[in-house]
Formats: structure tokens, sequence, C-alpha cells
């Protein structure tokens, strides 16, 4: 009886000793899971850091994309303004351009009126020069007439129309 009763106490110091060493792998695995979720915990937190830092880069980068935006309307606009200063001052230029080119016609117009004008009036001069000398011959030539007549003693002759 004794050597069962040693034997019990010693399967029952096996058992205690085995539910100990299961007692400690049971603290082992505690403390590893601890470790993993204090770990877990750490990784989270980094990641919610990570995850707001980015919805704060996201939302800097959306304020500098509506500020692009803003700006690239702005220019927009002011090129709009610029075009249309431009085509103002374009067709403002053509209207010159013209009316310039309209004046031109009409002065080379009367220039070359003035030169009919010119060529008429010296071909007029001309042939009132060619008249009047003419008559200065005709004249001459009635006065030599006359003085030969009244030389000679002789009436003068008659006068006609055409004398």
């Amino acid at each position: 009886m004794r050597e069962l009763a040693i034997a019990r106490a010693e399967q029952a110091e096996r058992d205690r000793e085995q539910a100990r060493e299961q007692a400690r792998d049971a603290q082992r695995d505690r403390e590893q899971a601890e470790r993993d979720s204090q770990r877990a915990l750490g990784d989270s937190q980094r990641t919610e850091q990570r995850a707001q830092a980015a919805e704060e880069r996201a939302a800097q980068a959306d304020q500098r994309a509506h500020a692009a935006g803003d700006r690239a309307d702005r220019a927009e606009a002011r090129a709009r303004e610029e075009r249309e200063q431009l085509e103002r001052a374009l067709a403002e230029q053509r209207d010159r351009r013209q009316a310039a080119e309209l004046e031109q016609a009409r002065a080379q117009a009367a220039l070359q009126a003035e030169q009919r004008l010119r060529a008429q009036l010296d071909a007029d001069l001309q042939a009132a020069t060619k008249r009047l000398e003419s008559a200065e011959r005709a004249r001459d030539a009635a006065i030599a007439s006359l003085e030969a007549a009244a030389k000679a003693g002789g009436r003068p002759p008659r006068r006609t129309k055409d004398n």
C-alpha cells in the first residue's frame, strides 16, 4: 500500500509538475499573446497615424488642386480677355488699314484725274498757243499787206469778215 501511495504521490507529483509546465506554457503563451497584442496595438496606432497623415496629405493635395484649378481658371479668364483685346486691336488695325487703302485708292484716282486734267490742259494750251501763233502770223501778214498797200499808194484792201 505504501508503494501504491508512493506511486500515487509520484503520479500526483508528475501531474502537478505537468500542470505547472502547462501553466508556464499558458503563461508564456499569454505573455506572447500580450506582446503580440501590444505589437498589434502599436501597429494599429502607427497605421492609424499613417492613415491620418495620409488624410491630411490628401486634404492638402485637394486644397492645392483646388488652388491650382482656381489659378488655371484665372489664367484662362486672363487669356480670354487678352485674346479679346488682341482681336479688337486686330480689327481696329484692319479697319485702319482698309481706310488707309481706300484713302490711297482715292488719292491715286485723284492723282490720275489730275494728271489727265493736266494732260488735257497741256493739250488745250498747245492748241491755244498754235491758234495764237497762227493769229499772230495772220495779223503780221495783214499788217505787212497794209503797209505794202500804203506804200504802193493804193487803197487799202477791203476788210472782210476774216480780217
